[in-house]
């Protein structure tokens, strides 16, 4: 989330002297990160599952899919437009809301015996 509401702040961070992530990367490689930043959650999700770390329920937390992808496409298609990318923050707390619910709700379906590891 705190990447996404900075995308559109470039040309201010560097007239301040900022040096901010995106400032350093450029809004570009920065977007190119969006996706890998959001596999690497659900990844973390699919080890701990695997591993018998995470109950099999918390595989909903992959229907965060769907947000990702929005962010990362959104990103991706307007780095380069600060008009355009400052609501990306809006879908990074989708993303952000959506998986830990989803996360949340695997843990808590476990309890009652749903989709439990036997």
């Amino acid at each position: 989330v705190g990447l996404q509401s900075i995308f559109h702040q470039v040309e201010d961070d560097l007239a301040a002297g900022k040096r901010s992530p995106i400032v350093r990367l450029g809004t570009g490689r920065g977007a190119q990160m969006v996706p890998w930043v959001c596999g690497m959650g659900l990844a973390i999700a699919a080890l701990a599952q695997l591993l018998g770390f995470f109950p099999l329920s918390t595989s909903l937390i992959f229907a965060s899919a769907l947000p990702a992808w929005r962010l990362s496409q959104h990103v991706n298609r307007y780095h380069n437009q600060p008009q355009k990318i400052s609501n990306a923050k809006f879908y990074a707390i989708g993303f952000h809301f959506w998986s830990g619910l989803l996360l949340s709700l695997g843990f808590w379906m476990s309890t009652w015996g749903v989709w439990a590891w036997s």
